[in-house]
């Protein structure tokens, strides 16, 4: 695995490195230690500091989505403003946007919620790994599917 020190150096690579990285070295260990019948230790501190990790990336992602979010409101209301009723087209185009704005927020919310279930998740491992491990893992893969796909969303 890899130090503490490389892993606070994750946050620079593309985000879906960071999450291969720690769900990947998470369950290969969880399976490598229960195939040889032993206890995985992962110490507290480096669940603290992976969860930093993971903080700190998140709030950079939101940060992009709170500026491409401001941008669609611009992009939106200058559309408004500028609509012609005879214009089927434009009514289409911005009524298509709205839903997937409406759509892309409810998304943000649901990450946020199960950001918070990772953190608490992370936060209270114990002596015995074996299944907070695997829920560690199950955690950050489903925030990395989630994320993915808002990101496809905000792009499209």
């Amino acid at each position: 695995m890899h130090t503490e020190c490389e892993a606070t150096s994750i946050p620079e690579q593309p985000l879906k490195h960071f999450f291969a990285f720690t769900a990947q070295n998470y369950a290969k260990n969880a399976e490598k230690e229960i195939e040889f019948g032993r206890l995985v230790t992962v110490s507290k501190k480096r669940a603290r500091v992976n969860v930093k990790i993971l903080d700190r990336t998140l709030t950079n992602l939101r940060q992009r989505e709170v500026n491409t979010e401001n941008e669609k409101i611009k992009i939106f209301e200058t559309n408004l403003a500028t609509l012609n009723c005879d214009n089927v087209t434009t009514i289409k185009k911005i009524t298509t946007f709205q839903s997937k704005y409406d759509e892309a927020k409810v998304q943000n919310e649901q990450l946020a919620t199960d950001f918070k279930e990772y953190k608490t998740s992370a936060g209270v491992l114990t002596e015995n790994q074996n299944t907070r491990i695997f829920l560690l893992s199950s955690k950050t893969l489903v925030l990395e599917k989630k994320i993915e796909h808002y990101s496809l969303t905000l792009k499209n």
